[in-house]
């Protein structure tokens, strides 16, 4: 897959991709109004990064705050066991368990590499910048968001991704 454009998920109904297997190419492209809030684990733009997989040159923005279980949520992936490399997420990520603005789960075979996130990652267990579990790799990449604040339910909105800045 590679993404020819910037695409705005604003007002959207939008479902997590369950599983991906191939290349996506973000060609440094932007994925925003992302808002994933409905019910199922693991969730992000992809529910699962298979083995061999590899995602790049992404931009996410939006927010990941599931109802349920609320376990494996991060902002580009749910679990990972691929490569997602020079990616960026800037906004919210909220739930109970494993959550990571890139990856609630790095798995023994994941790698993520020069990704940045910046915004809001907020959990019970197991909650980091990056990832919430990491079994994997992570290189060169950087957390700027704010992890385990105090933070009402009532800020978790679209409209707070804006007051966000992103660094390229």
């Amino acid at each position: 897959v590679i993404l020819m454009n910037n695409i705005d998920l604003s007002g959207i109904e939008f479902t997590s991709i369950p599983t991906f297997g191939g290349i996506f190419d973000g060609q440094g492209y932007t994925i925003s109004g992302l808002s994933l809030t409905g019910y199922g684990s693991p969730q992000g733009l992809f529910c699962y990064i298979q083995e061999g997989a590899l995602i790049k040159k992404l931009t996410v923005k939006g927010i990941v705050t599931p109802v349920g279980t609320k376990s494996i949520v991060g902002g580009v992936a749910g679990n990972n066991s691929g490569t997602i490399q020079n990616c960026i997420f800037n906004g919210v990520i909220r739930g109970d368990e494993y959550i990571g603005g890139i990856a609630g789960i790095n798995q023994a075979k994941g790698l993520i590499s020069n990704c940045s996130v910046q915004g809001i990652a907020y959990g019970e267990h197991n909650v980091g910048g990056i990832a919430g579990e990491n079994f994997g790799t992570i290189l060169l990449s950087t957390n700027k968001a704010s992890i385990n604040t105090t933070v009402e339910e009532s800020t978790f909105n679209l409209e707070d991704i804006s007051n966000i800045n992103i660094e390229k």
